[in-house]
């Protein structure tokens, strides 16, 4: 089976946007595996329909931790692929 992997020739002199998509690659890695930590966190500290200790553990204000955990939810979930939806994007204009 041939590899699929697609080596970014970082040392050729005409690439030089190579760095550039490196690091873009590096951060969506650090946002998945940041986002799924924070996801977990939340996961352990919400009760039920109790989202108390999120709220208090994130300072996000009463009322809108299920609201929060269900963006950082889907923003993982996007990320993973297993669901289609525009978190991402609109995670960064809900929550701030």
């Amino acid at each position: 089976m041939a590899s699929n992997f697609i080596a970014i020739k970082r040392t050729d002199p005409a690439a030089i946007n190579a760095a550039l998509l490196l690091d873009y690659l590096q951060f969506v890695r650090r946002a998945l595996e940041q986002g799924e930590h924070i996801k977990a966190q939340m996961e352990q500290m919400a009760d039920g329909a109790d989202y108390t200790q999120v709220e208090l553990y994130f300072g996000i204000p009463t009322g809108d931790g299920n609201t929060v955990y269900d963006a950082i939810n889907g923003a993982v979930q996007a990320m993973l692929g297993t669901m289609q939806n525009d978190n991402n994007k609109t995670i960064t204009e809900l929550i701030g």
